[in-house]
């Protein structure tokens, strides 16, 4: 699920605000053993920071109990939380993609990083859901380009990539462009 924090008026420093970040995380971890998280610092216009969590491995959770919590942790009644639920995988992707890497104009990063610090991070690391990376090596044969076409197809955000002489898959089914890929005399390598 996608979450954002926000703190009410008054607001703290960024480095209060991400052990208030850590102490509801923990609150989670608790409760959830299995949960982890990536999460992104961000800052209002207005200078309060926020936090945008992307977070794994937990059931459905009310907006109510999220909200309780983050209250209890920053000691205010009600404060403002957004809850999403995670659609797809492509969702995932948009999601990270446009908080995980959002720049603010005009900015000296070089006086806001040393005040501020990490602007992200990854909680419960062996916990996240990663998947076993494969690299297909396949001539240039008429099954490298058959595989290509196919790819092209199954996935338009191949397209920009596929301009050069490989490209890569980010799809559920593995399994079947693996079976293709082994039928045209591809080699496997794992990728460390």
């Amino acid at each position: 699920m996608f979450v954002t924090l926000t703190y009410p008026a008054s607001y703290p420093d960024a480095h209060v605000a991400k052990r208030h970040l850590f102490s509801f995380l923990k609150r989670l971890a608790r409760r959830w053993p299995g949960v982890s998280a990536v999460w992104r610092l961000e800052f209002q216009e207005r200078g309060a920071p926020h936090f945008h969590i992307l977070l794994f491995g937990l059931p459905f959770v009310p907006k109510g109990l999220i909200q309780k919590w983050w209250g209890e942790v920053i000691g205010c009644d009600r404060p403002f939380t957004r809850i999403e639920a995670v659609r797809s995988w492509r969702g995932v992707l948009g999601y990270a993609a446009k908080y995980m890497a959002k720049v603010a104009g005009g900015l000296d990063y070089v006086a806001y990083l040393s005040a501020v610090g990490r602007l992200w991070g990854v909680w419960c690391r062996a916990m996240l859901p990663w998947a076993a990376a494969v690299r297909v090596v396949a001539g240039l044969g008429p099954w490298f380009w058959m595989l290509r076409r196919a790819a092209r197809r199954r996935c338009r955000a191949v397209r920009a990539a596929s301009r050069w002489s490989g490209f890569m898959l980010f799809v559920s089914e593995w399994s079947s462009w693996l079976r293709l890929a082994m039928f045209s005399g591809a080699r496997l390598e794992e990728v460390a």
